[in-house]
């Protein structure tokens, strides 16, 4: 039996967001590599501010994938619509797709790091 280690950051305990992201998509891959062929749930979640534009709170789901070596990433709703995974992902190319992200709602209520 695995014994899940989460880091939980509320937003306005972030100084640097950029790099905190950073730091937690790095420790995403270096767990997940280190654990090759086990059942793993590994994840960064991210819940982003309310979208004016739908009305709708989005969490933004960040896995990586050992055998392509890179990151993908999906979102879902308040009511557990879940949408299609968006594959191939640098760490710097996700980095800032996670910042778009940020951006495009104004601002994200926390994030956490779930590793095995």
């Amino acid at each position: 039996m695995t014994e899940t280690t989460e880091i939980y950051l509320k937003r306005e305990e972030i100084s640097n967001v950029e790099e905190t992201i950073k730091s937690m998509l790095a420790d995403l891959r270096t767990a997940t590599e280190s654990h090759k062929g086990k059942i793993q749930y590994n994840q960064v979640v991210m819940q982003l501010n309310k979208d004016d534009r739908d009305n709708k709170s989005w969490k933004m789901f960040v896995y990586f994938e050992y055998e392509s070596s890179s990151f993908y990433c999906s979102f879902q709703d308040d009511y557990y619509y879940d949408t299609d995974f968006d594959y191939n992902y640098t760490i710097e190319s996700m980095t800032q797709h996670m910042m778009d992200e940020i951006k495009e709602v104004g601002d994200f209520e926390w994030i956490a790091r779930d590793i095995d």
